[in-house]
């Protein structure tokens, strides 16, 4: 009796999560799950009611329907004991098993539907690939020595979950984005920006675009990385890769980072301390600051750009380049309206997307007039596609629509874009170019160059790596989601791989 109803519970917390993953992301991978079940990325992090519904949902109604369930079970036959006292003869051989039958039922259904919504079937798949992303690979290790000082400034704006469809009116019935698409009318932009595996939530997808990789965690429980060297893996995040900060830290960059909410959340603000960047600004920060106008996930884009403008400032008075990174919060589900948003009768993702894409507009308008564009590249692109479940507010609009990033790019220095398509790899390349900083061959991480420097680039190595672009689209996805596990623990944990590896 115990353990049939300790595999209903089961049951119902799987059945309920994945109810609870399709209503408030529509699905997510089997790598994400990992990350929360292994540490990396919190609940919390998305403020108190996501941690709280889940809580309620998931885990406290499945153990309370159980106990429900038993209790009234129970009451029912004792009263019919009472009523009725049961012989051998009278009590049916399969009642026994109605519990067991029951609560086994409800594990594999649960375990069935929780498994398909992270989608572990495409991920055992992969995982059964012998290939590796290792041999598509450009080190930044490989990059050239800074010739001379660098003169191009950087800001790079993620903004959370913008999609290309958010400016389509045939799909949105309007332009959503309006300010900001006029604001970067004769901008770069390409195609579609793609979101490949290992991409597609706020940390990989800055991952993705900064480091030129997927974000993957299978070498902390893989064989070739010690066990005991866990928690060292932790404290560090990717120290093996080389990624846009460490680029421009050699270059003499200052590198700025201002988020709205707690850069501890999926690991953000180490990863940027520990790959260049100088200083993060998060939510604690704003607060210290006396900042007031915070929502469940942090402080409102409104007040993020009032601040990114006098950052911007301080940073421009300095005798040194500069990247100024933003990541806004305002357009993550459910949509997040302040004070400062007329939300009129829109939805609040309608209206928290609309307003952010003015005040971005806004900033973007704002700093061209004063000039910063002259010696400044800026690079504006979603963070990844918006996580569309069975009740978020614009599921219609984009359950059947074509996805693609949102992305503008600009820079003063003479450059080509490339017809086609780009992703989160093409990013990290695509920005260095932008600066003037030299790429040989355009490719670095697995991503391949958007622009070609007018005045030309460093040819590849005669060893250069093939590029993923070679590959069929089938091809590349199995690629992007096999494990890689020893490609992996070298970045994750250089030392103990190299001490490891045959020599």
């Amino acid at each position: 009796m115990v353990l049939s109803a300790i595999a209903a519970v089961a049951g119902l917390v799987m059945l309920a999560s994945s109810a609870w993953i399709a209503a408030v992301f529509g699905s997510i991978s089997t790598q994400q799950l990992l990350d929360v079940v292994e540490g990396r990325t919190q609940l919390d992090g998305g403020g108190p009611g996501l941690l709280v519904s889940f809580l309620l949902v998931c885990l406290l109604a499945p153990v309370l329907a159980v106990a429900a369930i038993a209790g009234v079970a129970t009451a029912a036959r004792r009263d019919a004991r009472r009523e009725h006292p049961p012989t051998a003869a009278s009590r049916p051989w399969w009642r026994p098993l109605l519990a067991p039958v029951a609560g086994g039922l409800v594990l594999l259904l649960g375990a069935g539907l929780l498994l398909d919504r992270v989608q572990l079937w495409p991920y055992l798949e992969a995982a059964r690939y012998d290939g590796s992303v290792a041999g598509y690979y450009v080190a930044g290790q490989t990059l050239p020595p800074p010739a001379e000082r660098a003169s191009t400034n950087l800001i790079m704006i993620y903004l959370e979950s913008f999609e290309q469809a958010y400016e389509s009116p045939a799909i949105m019935g309007e332009d959503l984005l309006a300010p900001l698409t006029e604001a970067t009318d004769d901008w770069m932009r390409w195609e579609t920006l793609e979101q490949q595996p290992g991409t597609g939530w706020t940390i990989a997808g800055i991952v993705g675009s900064q480091c030129g990789i997927p974000l993957k965690n299978e070498a902390l429980d893989s064989g070739s990385v010690d066990k005991n060297a866990l928690g060292e893996a932790e404290e560090r995040f990717l120290p093996g890769a080389v990624c846009l900060g460490d680029v421009l830290e050699q270059h003499g960059y200052r590198s700025v980072f201002l988020g709205g909410a707690d850069a501890g959340f999926a690991g953000k603000g180490k990863f940027l301390q520990q790959h260049g960047y100088d200083e993060v600004l998060d939510r604690p920060d704003w607060v210290q600051r006396g900042e007031t106008d915070f929502n469940a996930w942090g402080l409102s884009d409104h007040r993020l750009l009032a601040n990114a403008r006098l950052e911007l400032d301080e940073l421009r008075a300095q005798d040194r380049p500069y990247n100024l990174t933003l990541l806004t919060v305002d357009s993550h589900e459910p949509g997040l309206v302040g004070p400062a948003c007329e939300q009129g009768d829109d939805g609040p993702v309608r209206a928290s997307v609309r307003c952010t894409a003015d005040e971005v507009g806004a900033f973007l308008t704002e700093i061209e007039r004063d000039g910063v564009l002259d010696d400044t590249a800026v690079v504006v692109m979603g963070d990844h596609l918006a996580m569309v479940g069975a009740t978020s507010e614009l599921a219609g609009e984009l359950r059947d629509a074509p996805r693609g990033v949102f992305h503008r790019m600009t820079t003063p220095l003479d450059v080509e874009p490339q017809p086609g398509s780009i992703d989160h790899f093409s990013i990290l390349p695509t920005t260095l170019e932008l600066l003037g900083v030299e790429v040989p061959g355009g490719r670095l991480g697995l991503g391949r160059s958007a622009v070609v420097p007018e005045e030309g680039r460093p040819p590849a190595p005669v060893d250069d790596s093939p590029s993923l672009d070679a590959l069929a689209p089938d091809q590349r996805r199995l690629v992007l989601e096999a494990p890689s596990t020893q490609f992996y623990a070298r970045l994750w944990n250089p030392e103990t791989a190299a001490a490891e590896a045959p020599r």
